[in-house]
């Protein structure tokens, strides 16, 4: 595997745990409320 694949899975794995971490706090706020 290339460094240039290696940093693509990075950042997408990053963005996928960033959209699941977002979902989670708007699902927090909406229960929350």
């Amino acid at each position: 595997m290339s460094a240039l694949s290696l940093v693509f899975i990075a950042l997408v794995v990053l963005v996928g745990l960033g959209t699941l971490a977002f979902a989670l706090l708007v699902l927090t706020r909406l229960f929350s409320s």
